[in-house]
């Protein structure tokens, strides 16, 4: 059965027994350890060496000479067993490696420390084992400290961490401080082979699973796939295709695929739906917990039954679910494949009782999404939720929670929750922007049409325009608000979320003040480019409104200078990207840093100056050489381009860059 390998021209047993006859001859009172025989002028060499001698191992005696440190252990070791990985073996593992098609290949410190590790995990300093001392079920611990498992059946083999098998073809090779053995495949360890094999994620695994591209198209529909991809560890259970195309023919005529989920509510159901199909641990199917297993989707957990010797699904359907394929693993958890949708409690709910899930008036609806629940609040505040309550035709263009909280900076610096708005004039106007997002008919997006829609917001008017990727609301403050999702029907009209916070034009007069719109009209009349910031300047105007009926400086950015910071901070292409309260404050803090209060200074003025402390708090310092320049606490330098236009009490001048504080980086 196994191979025995002749290194020197004399035999194991004549070795063996002249060792035993120079044994014999010592004394039994002498302890000195016997050293190697000579034969004819030979004796057993060190491992280095013998590995350094057999050609079919060329690879690992490279290996060996450039890990010096692991040379000096085995030449230091005086009983030891080596498992040496053949040269077909390292090809082998070049083939599965796209980035290595060699030893030299392992070239940077971090590749040269995990070949370090494999061919520590070839050594065992333990102990010397011949074959016959490797039985099945032995562990052994290596220089790594990682182990193999000895597995012996009409041969001999060691299974790594991986629980891949190596089998040795060659035997028994002695050398003077140990053993060798042949291996047919390099032997990895864990760690190492998470580097140099890093597995998909369950996102990914989904992804190139042909029979799971049903699956994968209900992720994206639903928003999940990526946190398949990064989060875990879970286990999914994936349906087959087949169990994804009953539930079409279930569906019946209208839903061919997931791109037929196309409101709000059946996008969310979908998101329900694919949620209870994992679980937030790891389990392969060998130690799936019996009983229930709670899943993503709160408050609904599967459970695991045995049904004629297999172990099933339980959901919350009546009918149970079989595997198709299971322990399919990835990175970030175990992915099993089943053969039907796997149905929670509340969905079965809303399959009986339809009615009193879903629909209602519009107000209704406010109250049972989580995601509106602040301007369920605002509308309650403003007395507007009870009409949304009534018989009668609404169309709601609705703002979730993030959305409306850009509405507090709007109002004013005192304001930060909706706790704030409690005198009789914020709620009047509060009620005139929220009457503004109300279109008093019934009109759901196939009728959308770009024609100026009247809402209960008296004069102002919403104007609607196609774009290729949908329709976009454009308000007074003249920028675009994405309709992102549309049709979300009720009793009395529509709803369809915004992903901005729209402004009537009464309300952005109202905030404003004679000032600023003298400054409006001022910059109209000249040839600059100064939307952005007269956009900023107007929303923002009460954070300013303690400036206007005193003197003041205000350096307002060119269009071009705002464009180019808005475009250049992470996650923004422009102004109309700043959606959130925090997002908004941080402009208005720009803003600030803008503002000179109390005094009124001229280029000429300013050439005298050496710092200045602005609104925000921050200060600027003042260059001049061939012109006077601003230099921010960032250090960028700012160029007046135009200066010296009087305003009101004050003096504005335009700059070519914006200005930053620190604290706001």
């Amino acid at each position: 059965m196994k191979r025995k390998h002749t290194y020197l021209t004399i035999t194991k047993a004549v070795a063996l027994s002249l060792l035993f006859i120079f044994s014999n001859g010592c004394s039994k009172n002498d302890d000195s350890a016997p050293s190697v025989p000579e034969l004819d002028g030979e004796s057993l060499r060190d491992i280095i060496s013998v590995v350094a001698s057999l050609p079919e191992i060329e690879d690992f005696s490279a290996a060996l000479a450039n890990d010096p440190s692991l040379t000096e252990v085995i030449q230091n070791t005086k009983s030891q067993t080596v498992f040496a990985p053949s040269d077909r073996a390292w090809t082998n593992l070049f083939d599965r490696l796209e980035a290595f098609g060699g030893l030299q290949d392992f070239d940077t410190e971090n590749e040269k420390r995990l070949l370090s590790e494999i061919l520590r995990y070839h050594v065992v300093t333990a102990a010397q084992k011949e074959s016959e001392a490797l039985t099945d079920g032995s562990i052994l611990k290596t220089v790594l400290s990682d182990t193999l498992k000895v597995a012996v059946s009409e041969a001999i083999y060691l299974a790594d961490e991986s629980n891949e098998l190596g089998k040795l073809t060659d035997l028994d090779i002695l050398a003077s401080n140990g053993i060798l053995h042949i291996v047919d495949k390099v032997m990895i360890p864990e760690r190492v082979a998470e580097a140099l094999f890093p597995q998909e994620t369950l996102a990914s695994l989904i992804e190139t699973s042909e029979d799971l591209s049903g699956f994968n198209d209900a992720l994206i529909k639903a928003g999940l796939r990526d946190r398949f991809n990064t989060e875990g560890p879970y286990t999914v259970f994936a349906p087959s295709n087949r169990a994804i195309e009953q539930l079409f023919e279930t569906l019946g005529e209208g839903y061919e695929n997931f791109d037929d989920f196309d409101n709000f509510l059946e996008v969310q159901l979908l998101e329900k739906l694919l949620l209870y199909h994992v679980v937030g641990t790891e389990y392969s199917l060998n130690n799936i917990p019996n009983g229930d297993l709670p899943t993503l989707l709160e408050g609904n957990a599967l459970a695991t039954a045995r049904v004629d010797g297999k172990t099933v699904i339980v959901d919350a359907s009546d009918t149970n679910a079989n595997f198709v394929a299971v322990d399919r693993k990835a990175a970030n958890g175990s992915l099993h494949i089943v053969d039907k949708i796997l149905i929670p409690q509340e969905l079965v709910d809303l399959v009986r009782n339809p009615s009193d899930t879903n629909r209602g008036t519009i107000g209704e609806l406010m109250t049972k999404k989580p995601e509106f629940s602040l301007l369920q609040k605002a509308l309650e505040l403003t007395g507007l939720e009870n009409l949304l309550r009534q018989d009668g035709t609404y169309t709601l263009f609705a703002p979730e929670n993030n959305v409306l909280t850009a509405l507090f900076p709007f109002l004013g610096e005192a304001i930060s929750n909706l706790e704030d708005i409690d005198t009789e004039s914020e709620i009047a106007l509060l009620r005139k922007i929220l009457m503004y997002h109300i279109l008093p008919q019934s009109l759901p997006a196939a009728e959308f049409s770009t024609t100026a829609h009247a809402t209960l917001s008296e004069a102002d008017s919403l104007q609607l325009l196609g774009k290729p990727n949908g329709y976009v609301v454009i308000d007074a403050t003249g920028l675009e608000t994405m309709i992102s999702t549309t049709d979300i029907k009720a009793d009395n009209g529509y709803v369809h979320l915004v992903d901005r916070l729209l402004l009537p034009l009464s309300v952005v007069q109202e905030i404003g003040n004679g000032t600023q719109q003298q400054i409006l009209n001022l910059m109209s009349d000249m040839d600059l480019e100064l939307r952005e910031a007269l956009t900023i300047t107007t929303l923002l105007g009460s954070h300013l409104k303690d400036i206007w009926e005193k003197e003041f400086t205000l350096f307002l950015p060119s269009n071009e200078a705002v464009s180019f910071l808005l475009e250049n901070m992470d996650g923004n292409s422009g102004l109309r990207d700043f959606r959130t309260g925090d997002e908004v404050l941080l402009l208005a803090e720009i803003l600030k840093y803008h503002c000179l209060v109390g005094q009124r200074k001229t280029v000429a003025s300013l050439s005298r100056e050496q710092s200045l402390t602005m609104k925000q708090g921050g200060r600027l310092g003042v260059s001049v050489e061939a012109f006077v320049s601003l230099i921010d606490e960032t250090g960028q330098t700012s160029k007046i381009v135009k200066g010296d236009i009087n305003v009101g009490r004050g003096t504005i001048h335009i700059v070519d860059r914006v200005l930053l504080p620190v604290d706001l980086l």
